[in-house]
């Protein structure tokens, strides 16, 4: 979005995100009916920019951002969500195949 408030002063503020699955990111599945492993990646960028033009030969530009990247990466003997037992059986607490 950009917004002039006069022809010497001008705001700039941006807001992106993106969000994708991915599947056997970290291992392959240890066997063919094994479901793979689902990989969840978002980011999400927020800039903002003020430009002034003080003079004719002085600008003030001030420019603020954020990226923030986020991935998490399953493997078959993770719980997937809360309360799952994860996707391959466990001795002792440790995930066996």
């Amino acid at each position: 979005m950009d917004h002039i408030f006069n022809e010497k002063h001008r705001i700039t503020i941006t807001a992106d995100h993106q969000s994708f699955h991915s599947y056997n990111v970290a291992t392959p599945p240890p066997y063919p009916a094994v479901p793979g492993q689902a990989n969840p990646t978002e980011t999400t960028q927020y800039s903002l920019a003020f430009t002034s033009i003080l003079r004719p030969n002085l600008l003030n530009d001030v420019r603020i951002g954020a990226f923030r990247p986020r991935t998490l990466v399953q493997t078959p003997f993770e719980e997937a969500t809360s309360g799952s037992k994860g996707l391959l059986p466990t001795a002792g607490g440790y995930p066996t195949s």
